[in-house]
């Protein structure tokens, strides 16, 4: 069975970027998250992962949370675009 994916995160312009900082891209991703029309602030877990996300003070951190935003986006069918 195919998934059918309800939306898009498009962060390909900055999500491999060797151009942009660690805490310039973490503060782009996470803004981007938020403004998503799928973003539900009555969500717990999103509003969790999130706030990992925005106060992750290094790459491995990010990557914690990144991860668990993945799985979260696979289930909500969410298209995360990163290349």
């Amino acid at each position: 069975m195919s998934k059918k994916w309800v939306s898009t995160l498009k962060l390909d312009d900055i999500f491999h970027s060797e151009a942009i900082g660690f805490g310039n891209k973490r503060d782009i991703i996470v803004k981007r998250i938020r403004e998503a029309v799928w973003f539900n602030v009555d969500d717990a877990e999103l509003g969790e992962i999130v706030d990992e996300l925005y106060d992750a003070l290094d790459e491995e951190d990010f990557d914690l949370a990144w991860n668990q935003f993945y799985d979260w986006a696979d289930h909500n069918r969410v298209w995360v675009v990163t290349s």
